[in-house]
């Protein structure tokens, strides 16, 4: 226990630095809030009260302390745009994110897992090679192409599934199928390469010879063995699939985080988009913590350790 509260702890300083930097670089980006907002023909009273009003007439580093001051109460800020408070905006928007993204992940833990040991069970057989040439077309298809494919083929020329916006289960298949497909691929590449190493140990000869079924051998012993890669990168990849939510709920108008961090992105906001980067840089330290329980789960020898 002391451990793991030592664990979340060296998690700050990482948020801290991640929070840093988006807050010093943000404002490097070409374009000025003030302008998107008045327009380059207000005059440059109008202007000046609006950075006022904004606290963009501030140094970096006092609007920093300020930033930081009210991230210690919990306050991610006001919106530029809406003039609501940053963390009703996100709390809003957060719950379509949860949903497309632990579909996505469950589609890819579901399929990617048994496939890559069903490919390990059969080594250079007809599955195995399927299996290569699905992780093959799966870790090169961007989901930019991909989902825009997917929307032509099933929305418009067969009409069997809706095109945009949240709605029913059928309304998640099209985005849900996009953002999993490559982490589905992945999934099934670690899996069989585990396998196959696990495979080659004693005590796998040892179960077959003590008259274990097939599917205790390799299912019940086996996979235990060699789920430790399969979790850690599933934890890692979690943070590709939240960072891949803003290009897959653009393309199917998701109205989740990654919609508001590219609307926030384009106007320039610079709270909003802080604090949904703040936001899904928790998310992916909390999954890795996770991931670490899970490790002993899955591994008497590291909870010993």
């Amino acid at each position: 226990m002391i451990t793991f509260l030592r664990r979340i702890l060296t998690t700050i300083p990482a948020l801290v630095g991640v929070v840093t930097i988006v807050f010093f670089l943000l404002p490097l980006v070409p374009g000025d809030p003030v302008d998107l907002m008045l327009g380059e023909q207000a005059s440059s009273l109008d202007k000046a009260a609006l950075k006022h009003d904004l606290g963009l007439d501030l140094k970096p580093l006092p609007r920093f302390a300020k930033f930081l001051s009210g991230l210690a109460r919990f306050d991610l800020g006001t919106s530029f745009t809406t003039h609501r408070p940053v963390a009703a905006e996100i709390a809003e928007r957060f719950p379509a994110t949860a949903e497309l993204a632990t579909s996505a992940m469950a589609l890819a833990l579901l399929f990617g897992i048994p496939f890559g040991v069903m490919a390990a069970l059969n080594k250079d057989r007809a599955l195995d090679q399927a299996a290569r040439l699905f992780t093959l077309l799966g870790t090169s298809l961007p989901s930019y192409w991909l989902g825009p494919m997917l929307v032509s083929i099933f929305a418009l020329k067969l009409d069997l599934l809706p095109i945009s916006e949240r709605g029913g289960i059928e309304h998640l298949i099209l985005p849900a199928t996009t953002l999993s497909l490559g982490l589905m691929a992945i999934l099934t590449q670690v899996t069989r390469a585990s396998m196959l190493e696990v495979m080659k140990e004693d005590f796998v000869r040892t179960a077959k010879a003590k008259g274990a079924s097939t599917a205790q051998v390799y299912f019940g012993h086996a996979l235990a063995n060699a789920a430790i890669p399969i979790i850690t990168v599933s934890a890692l990849q979690f943070g590709a699939v939240l960072t891949g939510t803003v290009i897959v709920e653009t393309i199917f108008d998701w109205p989740g985080l990654g919609t508001l961090l590219f609307q926030g992105i384009q106007s320039r906001d610079y709270p909003l988009v802080q604090g949904c980067v703040l936001v899904v840089a928790l998310i992916y330290v909390l999954v890795n913590l996770l991931a670490e329980l899970l490790y002993a789960w899955a591994n008497p020898k590291v909870r010993v350790g």
